[in-house]
């Protein structure tokens, strides 16, 4: 503390000092033309942000660090910017945001929004496996285990849930 204000006392002689060659102080110099030029920080703290380059796969999606960001489905095959901060992963397009989901971390994690579905696929969406296996009973309970048992076989939902219907 003592040090702190000792160094600030000393600060203040020094630019207050006339300088020989200028004739003028630095204390004068920055109130004549820094201080009229600074303005205020920003309201939101600078966020480091990681760039890359993406093509929107068939599935609607772009691959970054791993994981499945998707985009509106009508920019299958266009080549996009993904930005990544901490928190979240903005997809660009022309400099124009599509696209914004909050950040995954692990490997092959998707993030899908339901708006960026093609109809189609929204409304197979809507079948979830509960919704499958309730389906499958009302037929009878074996139809209802039957239904159960494919969707527990099957790696990839999609594949089961076009089995099942």
């Amino acid at each position: 503390m003592e040090l702190n204000a000792a160094i600030r006392e000393r600060v203040e002689v020094i630019n207050g000092k006339v300088m020989k060659r200028m004739g003028v102080s630095r204390r004068d110099l920055f109130e004549k033309y820094d201080r009229p030029a600074l303005k205020p920080l920003p309201a939101t703290r600078y966020e480091m942000a990681l760039w890359k380059t993406c093509t929107v796969n068939i599935d609607y999606h772009i691959e970054f660090e791993r994981n499945l960001y998707s985009v509106p489905s009508q920019l299958v095959g266009q080549e996009v910017e993904a930005r990544a901060t901490k928190r979240c992963v903005e997809i660009y397009l022309r400099q124009i945001r599509v696209a914004s989901h909050l950040r995954l971390f692990g490997r092959g994690q998707p993030s899908t929004l339901a708006e960026h579905m093609p109809v189609a696929h929204r409304s197979h969406a809507e079948w979830t496996p509960s919704r499958l296996i309730a389906w499958g009973q009302k037929a009878g309970p074996a139809t209802g285990h039957v239904v159960e048992t494919i969707l527990k076989s099957r790696p990839h939902p999609v594949g089961a849930h076009a089995v099942c219907q």
